[in-house]
């Protein structure tokens, strides 16, 4: 049984998994999965398309699944945020779904992002992947198994960062 507060807008489309907590003034908006044991935070916006993977926890203010920053983008588009199991995602962190239909921006597994980072459109992280405070990720960056990206980097749109690379806070990587 999913433990939702009074407070909290959930629609009816939404599918959660067992023990779900919501917490208050958080809105779950339709099509929307997530998996058992997720703990979704004060005023969590999770955005239609988007599935959240079992045993996460989403800390206050986060955004996820909400239209992509690009200017041709249709509001009718169907596409898609996916977020793996275990995965922490902290306060105020932003989450955007793919630019084009059927497209997904994609955090796997074990992943934690801290305070107000940001994923583009159709990002992809690997499993075990760590941004720090501030860390800002680019349309269709891709970020490989356990990286560490510290505080305040910059990757621009389409760079890839491999397989356990640690980048150093504040720098700004592009092509």
């Amino acid at each position: 049984m999913s433990n939702i507060h009074a407070t909290a807008l959930v629609h009816a489309g939404a599918e959660l998994g067992a023990q779900v907590s919501i917490g208050p003034y958080a809105v779950i908006e339709d099509k929307v999965q997530i998996g058992a044991g997720t703990v979704i935070g004060p005023h969590v916006n999770i955005h239609r398309y988007t599935t959240i993977g079992p045993h996460c926890r989403i800390h206050a203010h986060a955004v996820l699944g909400d239209w992509p920053q690009d200017i041709a983008f249709d509001p009718q588009t169907e596409s898609y945020l996916r977020i793996g199991a275990h995965c922490l995602i902290r306060e105020g962190v932003t989450i955007h779904r793919g630019t084009q239909p059927g497209t997904a921006t994609v955090v796997r597994q074990h992943c934690y992002l801290t305070v107000n980072s940001h994923l583009a459109h159709n990002v992809k992280l690997g499993d075990y992947v760590i941004l720090v405070n501030g860390a800002l990720l680019a349309g269709y960056a891709e970020v490989g198994d356990r990286a560490f990206i510290s505080g305040n980097c910059l990757v621009h749109q389409f760079c890839r960062i491999g397989q356990m690379a640690m980048l150093t806070g504040g720098s700004v990587y592009n092509k």
